[in-house]
């Protein structure tokens, strides 16, 4: 069990080493590279194919910006930068920031604010990524001409946002493992859209990391609902 262990951290070790180095060397995320590759490829190579090779350098940028994210996280080098968050703003831009998703599945996206103003105390682009990977996953796992609800509300002393899907739920054997790393779990997006498996073990550690709180309810065949608790600023 040592020995494999031992192997286990090698091909963690050079992975990341990879993923910092193809970071390093092509850095093709950004808006601006997508320009200038444009500006200087689009003359060399038909427009379809060279779209298609932006869809890919953009996945391949996300994949290893959560592979990189993991890393951070397990080796403490996560530099939260704390600031009030007001939860109905911020979830309200992010859900209809995927008008366009749901609407492509014919997906009803609703979203009920907390009566009034709740604040919470967290990182802003972290909270950013946990509320948008999960209305994602909520989305992409979700058949066609179903709903999507997401809902805030305060009991007590903390904020929860709920975001409840009409997917296929959850298994057993998903729910042992779904907070774990490069998991993928029985049920698959329903139009093939394409996941890293890291997603959810990111969610939780970002969770974690701002004090709060996340746990799921789910039955197979009925949906499932992901919770998230966060103690009010």
């Amino acid at each position: 069990m040592s020995k494999d262990n031992d192997i286990y951290l090698v091909l963690v070790q050079h992975v990341k080493h990879i993923c910092y180095q193809i970071r390093l060397c092509l850095p093709i995320g950004s808006p601006q590279n997508h320009v200038l590759l444009l500006s200087t490829a689009c003359k060399q190579i038909p427009f379809l194919v060279y779209c298609k090779i932006i869809d890919s350098s953009i996945r391949l940028n996300a994949m290893i910006g959560k592979i990189l994210d993991v890393d951070a996280i397990e080796s403490n080098r996560v530099n939260l930068q704390l600031e009030n968050i007001d939860m109905n703003a911020l979830t309200k831009r992010i859900v209809s920031s995927f008008d366009k998703a749901a609407a492509k599945k014919e997906i009803n996206l609703s979203f009920s604010p907390a009566p009034a103003t709740v604040s919470v105390k967290g990182d802003m682009l972290y909270m950013t990524e946990i509320i948008e990977n999960l209305l994602s996953n909520a989305i992409k796992f979700s058949r066609r001409k179903k709903s999507v609800s997401i809902e805030i509300s305060v009991c007590d002393l903390y904020a929860l946002l709920r975001i409840r899907d009409e997917g296929p739920g959850l298994t057993e054997d998903d729910k042992q493992k779904i907070f774990q790393k490069f998991q993928r779990l029985s049920a698959q997006p329903t139009e093939g859209e394409r996941s890293t498996g890291l997603g959810l073990s990111i969610v939780k550690k970002y969770t974690e990391l701002m004090n709060g709180r996340i746990w799921f309810e789910s039955e197979v065949g009925t949906g499932t609902s992901f919770n998230l608790e966060f103690p009010k600023a």
